[in-house]
This record gives C-alpha cells, sequence and structure tokens, in this order.
C-alpha cells in the first residue's frame, strides 16, 4: 500500500499570522539568503527541509537562495554578516541559537526582511516560526507504544533545550495515550549545539537503550545525531522513527515512520508572501491541526501496527487535530 501522510486536513499550509503587519511591493529580484547548522543542507532532517522549501520556491518563481553554514570555522553572526553583504535582502535562520544574532543583525538593519525558525524575535522585520513539537513527539510515542513488544520504548533527544524536551513530553504523552505502562527511556546527547551533530554519539547512546535497557522501537529527535540511532536500531534489528523529513528509506525493514517538521512548508511560504507583496512579520504558531507536523509511515509501519492499531492511531491524530486532546509540552 502506498505511504501516505496521517493528516485529516489537506490543501494549502495556511498559518495564522498573530502579530504584525508589512506593506511590501511584489519583488521579482528578491534575493534570499539561508543560514544553516553545522549539519548543512544534506543531513536529511532539519535544514535539509528548509533547503527543500527554498527549491520548491524557486521552482515556482526562478529565483534561488544562498547557503552559508554554521560551524566551529564561522558564527551565525558571522554568516549573517556574510550574506547580508552579498547582498542578501531576505534572510531565513534556522534553530534557537540563532535567535540573538538574527534579533541584533534585524536591529542593525531594518530594511530588511528575516525569518526566524524555531525561535522568536519581537523585531518589527522579523518573522518567528514556532512549531507544536510535543504534538510531533506524540505523534511518534504512539506508533511507537502501538509497535512495540518487550514494552520499552527510547527517547534520544540533541542538545538539551525546551524544544527537544517538548518533542520529549510530547512522546511521554504520546505513549501514555496508548499504554501508559509502556517504559520510556530517554537520553540527551549534550548541552551544546554539537550535540546535533554527532552521530557516533547517537549510536552510542541509543545502543545503550537499545540492548541494556531493552527498548525495541527508539524515536531520535537529535539532527544529524539521531541517524546514529536509527543505525543502532538497524543493527539490533529493532525499530526507529525519524524526524523532521522522511527518513523512512534510510533502514529499510527498520523505520516504523518519520515525524514531519514542515520546515519546507514555513520557508517556502514566508518566501512566497515576500516575493509577492504579501509578507508580514510577528509571530506564527502551527501543529497538527494547520499541516506544520503530520506522520509518514514506512511502506511496512500499517503490516506491524495492524488493522486496530492503525485504527486507533488515526482516532488519535483526529483527536488531537480537533483540540479534543491535548498534548502537554511540558511533563
Amino acid at each position: 500500500m502506498r505511504d501516505r501522510p496521517l493528516l485529516l486536513a489537506a490543501g494549502l499550509f495556511v498559518l495564522a499570522v498573530l502579530t504584525g503587519t508589512a506593506d511590501m511591493a511584489r519583488a521579482n529580484d528578491l534575493l534570499p539568503a539561508i543560514i544553516y547548522g553545522p549539519s548543512g543542507p544534506f543531513d536529511k532532517g532539519f535544514n535539509q527541509a528548509a533547503q527543500d522549501g527554498a527549491l520548491r520556491f524557486r521552482a515556482q518563481s526562478g529565483l534561488s537562495s544562498r547557503g552559508y553554514q554554521t560551524g566551529t570555522q564561522r558564527s551565525t553572526d558571522a554568516a549573517l554578516r556574510t550574506a547580508i553583504a552579498d547582498g542578501a535582502d531576505f534572510i531565513i535562520a534556522l534553530g534557537f541559537d540563532s535567535a540573538e544574532a538574527v534579533d541584533q543583525a534585524a536591529a542593525r538593519h531594518p530594511e530588511l526582511r528575516f525569518l526566524l525558525i524555531d525561535a522568536a524575535s519581537d523585531r518589527p522585520n522579523v518573522q518567528s516560526v514556532l512549531f507544536n513539537d510535543a504534538e510531533g513527539g506524540a505523534l511518534a510515542g504512539m506508533v511507537a507504544a502501538l509497535a512495540s513488544k518487550s514494552r520499552t520504548v527510547a527517547f534520544l533527544g540533541g542538545m538539551d533545550i525546551p524544544v527537544i524536551r517538548h518533542f520529549e513530553a510530547g512522546f511521554r504523552s504520546g505513549v501514555a495515550q496508548i499504554d501508559p505502562t509502556i517504559t520510556v527511556l530517554s537520553r540527551m546527547t549534550g548541552a551544546t549545539p554539537e550535540a546535533f551533530d554527532d552521530p557516533f554519539a547517537g549510536y552510542r547512546l541509543g545502543l545503550d537503550m537499545l540492548n541494556q535497557g531493552g527498548a525495541d522501537v527508539i524515536f531520535a529527535a537529535a539532527g544529524s545525531t539521531g541517524l546514529g540511532a536509527l543505525q543502532a536500531a538497524s543493527d539490533t534489528q529493532t525499530r526507529a522513527i525519524g524526524v523532521d523529513t522522511d527518513q523512512n528509506d534510510l533502514f529499510p525493514g527498520t523505520m516504523l515512520a518519520s515525524v514531519l517538521k514542515r520546515v519546507d512548508f514555513a520557508v517556502h511560504d514566508a518566501l512566497a508572501e515576500a516575493w509577492q507583496g504579501q509578507w508580514q512579520p510577528g509571530l506564527r504558531r502551527i501543529g497538527i491541526a494547520k499541516g506544520g507536523l503530520s506522520l509518514q509511515l514506512s511502506p511496512n509501519a500499517q503490516a506491524v501496527l495492524g488493522p486496530q492499531g492503525m485504527a486507533k492511531l488515526e482516532g488519535l491524530i483526529a483527536g488531537i487535530a480537533s483540540g479534543a486532546i491535548t498534548i502537554p509540552a511540558e511533563e
């Protein structure tokens, strides 16, 4: 059976703008730039999702985006300064650790527009997008609980920050929606941004929870680090759940699903709005109901979950989308 996202609403990705207004003319000479994290635009995750959104916009408009990667040799502030010096007039920055640098750059350059993903700024030339990551974690938790035979499942986080804690809290809540007696193991990789870019640590920590811990399903919300945990699941012939983009093709037979965090939609829509003269600053919050988070099952998932499991999963997702089921962001 073909893969299909478990979403009840289809159509355009529409976001509610909570604050701010702008009056921009259509700008066919728009020059966008994306400030990628250390993992770069080919990480099969968060950064790549942003690139996918920019590529979709290019197919629509013919306008390309320049990319700048941060890391040990280049801070976010330095990458922003370089992008601005190169003439970028719409700048996209990814991740919580970009907030301060974007806030300062937006203050220095009120004539420019900025998109900040996973953090917030109240500058009048910044649009901030926050996801209801707990809902994404709940999607993974429900799948993990339905698939587990050992009655122990695992969560691997990257850097210990609120975004990842929200994923973890949601994962625990999702497991409890299926069976509150299932044990949830949890590990964070580190306390610095490098925790998102260490697949060897992801492998080691994942292997520990799968082998010594007895978990038979692991959900990794850890950037490139999480790829190591998925490898550990493959090597131990257990199950795994990916995040951010569709990672189901990485380890066929191991992957149950991927939680899609639609950074690509947020990037595409912001660029399209800027190009069409409809862009507005302010804060946008998006979750399952608005298409910002969804679940992509792998080809073998339905056989693993079974008809009753699938029905239960779809009913719970419908409840979250309608607001009948609330997923807490904190434990």
